[in-house]
């Protein structure tokens, strides 16, 4: 069985009205009229026995056209294709792409292991240590050193 927008036509010149493609439909649409074969629509099941039977081949297969409603029909907008235009690049010499492909494979790394190194190494080394001065008199202390100007300076001892 085919699809609706399908039918078996009889071509009139070819047929010869020998009935055979009659003797073969299983299910009887098609007849014979003025010596011709004609072919029901509404029963025929287009089963395609009929284009095998024929001698003449006077039984053909048809396809509609599909009518599509205007409202159904897909919207295709064109677009034409833009051409951008690549950007001008800058060439430099080729000593420099060298010396950066150099620097870069050769030279980064090892100034990042040093730094990497250097910085373990102030990690793992104890703290610095901090030198303040701890005598046991206040005068060690800011105010303290203030206080003991102004004691001397009272007294004349400058």
């Amino acid at each position: 069985m085919m699809g609706n927008n399908m039918y078996m036509r009889v071509n009139l010149e070819n047929c010869t009205g020998c009935g055979s493609c009659v003797d073969i439909c299983p299910v009887e649409a098609i007849s014979l009229l003025n010596e011709k074969a004609h072919i029901d629509p509404n029963i025929c099941t287009k089963c395609e026995a009929c284009i095998k039977a024929c001698p003449n081949e006077a039984i053909e297969r048809v396809q509609l056209p599909v009518q599509v409603p205007q409202e159904a029909q897909p919207q295709v907008e064109i677009i034409k294709p833009t051409i951008i235009s690549p950007q001008p690049t800058r060439k430099i010499a080729p000593w420099a792409e060298t010396a950066l492909s150099f620097i870069g494979y050769e030279v980064a790394p090892r100034v990042i292991n040093a730094l990497l190194d250097a910085w373990e190494r102030r990690l793992s080394s104890p703290s610095y240590p901090t030198r303040l001065k701890v005598r046991e008199t206040p005068s060690t202390f800011i105010g303290g050193r203030r206080r003991a100007r102004r004691r001397r300076k009272r007294h004349g001892l400058r």
